[in-house]
Formats: C-alpha cells, structure tokens, sequence
C-alpha cells in the first residue's frame, strides 16, 4: 500500500547553504504540520497512469479545501513510514467524498525525530519521482465530474470552493 500526501515541491529542492541530501527545515514546517503528533495521509496506488486511486485521492483532498488549485502530492510506502516507530491508523478523512473517508490513515507517534525520518522518507521519494501535480484545471475537472455524477455534493464544499467548481459546471 502507498500513502499519499499534499506538498510543495519548491520547499524539497536543494537551498543555499544546504549541502546536497540535506532537507530544508521550511519544508518540513511549511508541509509536514503535525496535529496530536500525527500527519494525515491518503491510501493511493503508486501509478499514475489510468489509475482511479490516484484521482480518488486528489478529488478527496481538493473536496476538503477551500480554493481549485493546482495539486501536487508525493507518495511513500507505508512499511517505509512506519519503519521507525511511528505509528499507522486508519481514522475518518475530512472530506465531503463518502466513499473516501475510509481511505485516511494517519501516520502517528511522530516526535521530532520521528518527523525526520518521515521528512527523509518523502525527500527520497522525490528523488525516486514518486510525485506527480494535477494542474488547476485539471483539479476542477475532477470536482465538477464528481459533482456531475452525485459523488460530491455541491452543498457540502465550502462556499469558495463551490462557487469555483459551478463555474467549472457552466463552462461545460
């Protein structure tokens, strides 16, 4: 099984006065914010390609915000994310799409430590090109087709979001 999880590609990439392997600190505060010691991860298929797992993920993640953005996620092998003592549990997923709230896991246990190894985890994941980025129109497609076919209820995303994806709805 792979776990997947939003993050900002730009925040990994070498810095000045980092030596190559090193991981920015702005990373790890900026993506891997931890709430009761834990981080939210969705369960998702390591391919891309014509895999609905993947979509599913991004539609569950894009349902829970507030804006249609560009999304882009990385994903680690769950053995690898709990390799150092960290902690695996599945629990309910913010998100209006039913059908994907059993797909949430946290990865908990998480200390300063343990947050590292998690932060080395996703660093190697993007050296192994184990991220991909759905664009903003292509995020609001997939909102708007999950609107189209009831999998998404349009009075449950937030008042911003559904204003975006009714316009995505008018412009088919």
């Amino acid at each position: 099984m792979f776990l997947a999880r939003k993050i900002n590609r730009a925040k990994w990439e070498k810095q000045e006065g980092l030596e190559q392997g090193e991981i920015p600190a702005d990373a790890v505060t900026f993506d891997l914010r931890t709430s009761n010691n834990s981080l939210s991860f969705w369960e998702c298929d390591s391919s891309l390609e014509g895999k609905e797992s993947v979509r599913d993920v991004v539609l569950a993640m894009a349902a829970a915000g507030d804006h249609i953005e560009p999304l882009p996620f990385i994903w680690v092998a769950d053995a690898e994310l709990k390799s150092n003592g960290q902690t695996l549990c599945q629990s309910p997923g913010r998100t209006p799409v039913e059908d994907m709230k059993s797909r949430h896991f946290e990865v908990g246990r998480l200390d300063c430590l343990r947050l590292g190894y998690v932060a080395q985890h996703i660093a190697t994941a993007l050296e192994k090109e184990q991220y991909h980025k759905f664009t903003k129109k292509q995020v609001g497609e997939l909102l708007a087709s999950a609107v189209r076919t009831g999998r998404v209820e349009l009075t449950e995303l937030s008042d911003t979001l559904r204003e975006s994806v009714t316009k995505f709805l008018d412009s088919k």
